[in-house]
């Protein structure tokens, strides 16, 4: 079930009462369509001065849901520490199911992710989150080797940029130089 339904246009009142109609949207030409809330446009078209006329329709669902959400986005580049924390649905008939896909919510990597909210009558609403990352670590490296063999005068410049600062450098042979 979900807040579809079948709309029909039964008459149209005016004119030399020679005049068909259709939605705009239908591709035959129909009289009636099965829609989901939005705007639809009904043509009418006066068969004997062969005017046209369009028509807006708004159609909104009765029991809209809405949903609060708090997203955190990945902390490193490429991991999967992002979450999406659904914070409260209103609308809707409560009590409301929520179905991730089979994702878990709190271990994500950044992307695109769809819910399914269901509500008590089985009222079905679609949200999608972005997900979001920091930018990929890069660092520059600049080696200077020691003036002559056996000489300990060489060094290691380090720039990192990217990711997110500040930065904390750690040397793996535990000199700290």
């Amino acid at each position: 079930m979900s807040d579809s339904v079948w709309i029909k246009i039964d008459s149209v009142n005016g004119g030399n009462n020679n005049q068909n109609f259709y939605w705009l949207d239908s591709q035959d030409n129909l009289d009636s369509i099965y829609v989901r809330a939005g705007e639809y446009d009904i043509v009418i078209h006066d068969t004997i001065f062969e005017c046209f006329d369009t028509l807006s329709a708004i159609f909104d669902p009765i029991f809209e849901m809405n949903v609060s959400v708090t997203i955190q986005n990945a902390l490193c580049f490429g991991d999967s520490s992002a979450s999406i924390n659904i914070d409260s649905v209103y609308g809707g008939n409560a009590p409301y199911t929520i179905e991730w896909g089979g994702v878990d919510n709190n271990n994500l990597f950044a992307g695109t992710y769809i819910v399914e909210i269901t509500d008590s009558i089985g009222c079905q609403q679609f949200e999608y989150f972005q997900v979001g990352q920091n930018s990929e670590l890069s660092v520059n490296v600049d080696i200077y080797n020691p003036s002559c063999f056996g000489l300990n005068n060489g060094s290691i410049a380090i720039e990192p940029f990217s990711g997110t600062a500040p930065y904390t450098i750690q040397w793996q042979n535990g000199t700290g130089v």
